[in-house]
């Protein structure tokens, strides 16, 4: 099925609660310029899609640095946040539950209350922002599809970050 198609049957049929759209439009207001958004899906996902080194991520993302006013990162991966965001006040990211390592939060235990809806919560917060980027470097997950999905391809720039990469298994 086309992503067009997809789009389609998003518009038609899911309906993203006001609360969390007027989130979005408030966060996604105080990025002016040009974004990119980047996702980066890591942990248990590097398992199934052979992934980039950290350093070359961190590479990729100062590379693009000069083209963008900001670079939106939405990531499962707590140490690539940590490098990115001492190295420029452009990149920007939600506070999100991350991972430390190959554990995807989505199996780590914590004390928040309601874990499982802010979750939830914050990944369709972050596929939300990054649907309204200019434009979009992934890692295949099912939350890029979704970005994919809800953009219905208007990015300018789409890259697959981690495609046609050999995998080590």
């Amino acid at each position: 099925m086309r992503i067009n198609n997809l789009h389609n049957i998003y518009k038609k049929y899911i309906k993203i609660k006001k609360n969390i759209l007027s989130d979005v439009e408030e966060y996604f207001s105080t990025l002016n310029g040009r974004v990119l958004g980047v996702q980066y899906r890591y942990t248990d996902k590097k398992k199934e899609v052979c992934q980039i080194s950290d350093d070359d991520m961190v590479k990729m993302i100062l590379t693009e640095l000069p083209n963008y006013d900001f670079i939106f990162v939405a990531t499962d991966y707590q140490p690539l946040i940590d490098k990115l965001s001492i190295l420029s006040n452009k990149i920007k990211y939600l506070p999100s539950k991350r991972s430390s390592n190959d554990i995807g939060s989505h199996f780590q235990k914590n004390d928040r209350v309601f874990d499982n809806y802010q979750k939830g919560y914050e990944i369709l917060k972050e596929i939300m922002i990054l649907s309204k980027c200019d434009d979009f470097f992934y890692s295949r997950s099912n939350v890029s599809l979704s970005v994919l999905i809800i953009n219905n391809l208007k990015f300018k720039k789409i890259k697959c970050i981690n495609e046609n990469r050999l995998c080590n298994s």
